[in-house]
């Protein structure tokens, strides 16, 4: 599916971010409110939870084989907002890594060190 050649492309040509446009604006938890941010190690959990279904859970399932690739931060965010490309392609830290929009899946290696 498109989520595996996105993760295809971006561990090939070692990218430093890869972002996920959906319909939605990120991960949400049990409560149904938005989780801005993941470790790696908290994927798991998370998914054998059930709190995560459908979509999203075949997009957890994308960011656990790009952080295993190499890829250190992985976006979700909501494709239907204005602006959401022009500011990832910014490259502002707060857009990429501490945006107030979307979710933040981040490696437990520093930035920019690889597996």
């Amino acid at each position: 599916n498109a989520d595996q050649a996105a993760v295809a492309c971006a561990i090939h040509w070692q990218a430093d971010a890869l972002i996920f446009l959906t319909d939605v604006d990120g991960v949400h938890d049990e409560k149904g409110m938005l989780v801005p941010r993941i470790a790696a190690e908290d994927i798991p959990a998370l998914i054998s939870s059930g709190v995560v279904t459908g979509g999203m859970l075949a997009k957890l399932n994308a960011v656990e084989e790009a952080l295993a690739g190499g890829v250190p931060q992985i976006l979700i965010r909501n494709g239907h907002r204005e602006g959401v490309l022009e500011a990832f392609f910014s490259g502002s830290s707060e857009t990429v890594a501490g945006g107030t929009e979307g979710t933040v899946i981040i490696s437990s290696l520093p930035l920019g060190e690889k597996f």
